[in-house]
């Protein structure tokens, strides 16, 4: 190619092109290159020098510091490309620049420079003899210059380490992380803090290492594309210290894990570092794939208790949780509760994390035990508790036809104590039937008798019904859905406990003049929701009102406090459907139950079951004994 037709073309261009001849030693290695001519803007670059230059070999032409930074090994090597690119310091023009190299023929090559924008850092002259590691590399990760502490943390020289990559330098574990930072620093094009444990690869058999904050941004050229990174580390003194202090800490800690029968994990981010001997006690099994990989965790835990929320937990948070052992040659379950805590540094990087495990079977086995003893205590107090209330219940019948002869303020007077009795007879009935079903409910004695049933005018009818109560303490209920007839299998009876209750909650913890909506939508679940518009549940609190005896406590509610088994039993009547509910809500806004039964059919038999509560008279009983306890 003729190369002055080449610089011809580019004469006028506002950038600095240049030809080059390549010279090759004997092996066939170029060692130098002759400059052949450039363009104006080169020679604007050399301050009108090009005439007195042309002809001469680079190795003249430049200070040999300069020179000895051309690696040209990569220099001319387009590696089937269209171009290389590689960056310089040239100390006369006190500039950095990235030279695109193009092939013009046999060793004949053309190059192109474009200033480099270091956001004004002088390199070579401020940061030469800085106390900081700092450094500059190509887009290929090539080092194009180092300071003199770089030098001398790697052990190698200025010219050994100019032209090289991480892999030269450091060892093969880091050199492939550094690769990856400097990559996601020029495709996102913004500075990136990392703190790394900097080992050369002569200080490998050695204990000592050095843990350094690093700093990386990207360097562009005037025309703001990315061509490499800068780089510079400093030792941290403060993190030194508190890693010899965890260091002496962590051979404390595992001389007292040794011996204890809780299992002690000490991990990085990568992998467990220790596992105290009792883990094989507990699991079953010896702790191996965790010294691979600590986040292969859930393999030793029950299948059926790992959830999606379980695969996606972050380590650096702390958390816990209460799961079975995946069982080994045993057929009874084991269950453990663990803790897992992060060891931070200064900058809130995890370094470390601690994990506590213990063994709970039998803790849990006695909760349960007296779960189970104290429900029997609630069951045997439930019935003895009936015949009283049936007997309380006759005399009030008596009470009220020998009352019917009183007249004026008499009357008045009777009918509001005899009421008082029946509203909290009622209210005592309906804790001994909540009391009595969860007994039956845990020994598995709660008859389930699913038909086939229009559940949207079911809802729709036990919404009438308490329609009148819910107009006369000044609310509103709204009934709404968005199909007019679902016919799915359910147990009548207790689909009328379930709504009954909700509704009562949704009245009692309501507010003055509000707004009870319920809502059914239906899908592959038929979906009832309902809503109030009263003084809502906290939002630590909302993972733990379905479960029993759980109460909230707050001022707002004054005597609007239930027993704490109602929306247990509702749930487990749920359960037993094969159905969810959930809970939504925010302070004064309101509260929004959901409960969602699945939307199939059972097979008719003959000896089905009749539902009695859609008779006025026994639909107003139940209600009455649903909404004893609210009182305005």
């Amino acid at each position: 190619m003729n190369t002055s037709v080449f610089i011809d073309i580019l004469e006028d261009s506002p950038l600095s092109y240049f030809s080059l001849r390549g010279v090759k030693n004997k092996n066939g290695k170029y060692t130098d290159a002759q400059l052949l001519d450039g363009n104006k803007s080169f020679n604007l670059l050399l301050e009108g020098k090009l005439d007195k230059i042309k002809g001469k070999f680079l190795s003249k032409i430049m200070i040999p510091e300069d020179f000895h930074k051309i690696d040209f090994k990569y220099f001319f090597k387009l590696n089937g490309k269209n171009k290389s690119t590689s960056i310089l310091y040239l100390t006369n023009l006190n500039k950095y620049v990235n030279c695109e190299i193009y092939s013009a023929g046999k060793d004949i090559y053309i190059v192109g420079l474009t200033e480099i924008n270091y956001n004004n850092i002088k390199f070579s002259t401020i940061l030469r003899n800085s106390p900081f590691i700092v450094w500059i590399k190509d887009r290929d990760g090539r080092y194009i210059d180092v300071n003199e502490k770089f030098t001398k943390k790697c052990k190698k020289s200025y010219h050994e380490i100019i032209g090289s990559s991480d892999c030269d330098i450091w060892p093969i574990k880091y050199a492939k992380k550094y690769k990856i930072q400097d990559n996601n620093v020029m495709k996102d094009k913004k500075i990136y803090h990392f703190q790394e444990t900097i080992i050369g690869l002569h200080e490998l058999n050695k204990k000592s290492s050095s843990v350094y904050d690093i700093t990386k941004w990207p360097c562009f050229d005037v025309n703001n594309n990315v061509i490499g990174t800068v780089g510079m580390a400093i030792e941290m003194i403060h993190d030194i210290k508190l890693r010899e202090s965890l260091l002496k800490n962590e051979e404390n800690f595992t001389d007292i894990a040794r011996y204890s029968e809780d299992v002690f994990i000490l991990a990085d981010n990568e992998k467990a570092l220790y596992v105290s001997p009792s883990f094989y006690k507990v699991f079953g099994q010896e702790p191996r794939k965790l010294y691979k990989d600590a986040n292969d965790w859930f393999d030793y835990y029950h299948p059926d208790d790992i959830t999606e929320e379980d695969l996606s937990i972050d380590f650096e948070d702390t958390f816990e949780f209460v799961k079975r052992v995946k069982p080994i040659n045993s057929k009874d379950d084991k269950w453990v509760w663990v803790k897992s805590s992060p060891i931070k540094d200064e900058r809130g990087n995890m370094i470390k994390r601690i994990v506590i495990i213990c063994d709970v079977t039998k803790k849990r086995k006695m909760n349960l035990e007296l779960e189970s003893l104290r429900m029997d205590f609630f069951a045997n107090i439930s019935h003895e508790l009936r015949t009283p209330l049936n007997v309380i219940f006759s005399a009030l019948q008596l009470l009220k036809l020998k009352s019917s002869s009183l007249a004026g303020e008499e009357l008045e007077y009777v009918c509001r104590y005899l009421g008082i009795i029946e509203q909290n007879g009622y209210r005592l009935l309906k804790l001994v039937n909540n009391l009595i079903d969860c007994t039956k409910i845990d020994a598995g004695y709660l008859e389930y008798k699913p038909q086939n049933f229009d559940i949207i005018n079911f809802v729709e009818n036990i919404c009438m019904s308490v329609c009148e109560f819910v107009n006369q303490n000044d609310m509103n209920l709204i009934f709404d859905t968005d199909t007019e007839e679902k016919i799915i299998a359910f147990d009548l009876d207790m689909m009328e406990r379930i709504i009954l209750n909700l509704l009562s909650n949704a009245i009692k913890f309501n507010s003055q003049n509000g707004k009870i909506e319920v809502n059914i939508t239906c899908d592959e679940y038929v979906n009832i929701s309902i809503k109030d518009s009263g003084i809502g549940i906290a939002e630590d609190k909302i993972g733990s009102i379905f479960g029993r005896f759980e109460q909230l406590s707050s001022k707002k509610l004054h005597n609007k406090e239930g027993s704490g088994i109602g929306l247990s039993l509702v749930k487990s009547l749920v359960d037993i459907h094969g159905g969810k509910i959930t809970a939504s809500s925010k302070i004064n806004e309101g509260t929004t139950f959901t409960v969602s039964i699945p939307s199939v059919l059972v097979e008719k038999k003959s000896n089905t079951h009749t539902y009695n509560a859609l008779n006025d008279c026994s639909k107003v009983n139940r209600m009455t004994v649903e909404f004893s306890d609210i009182y305005f």
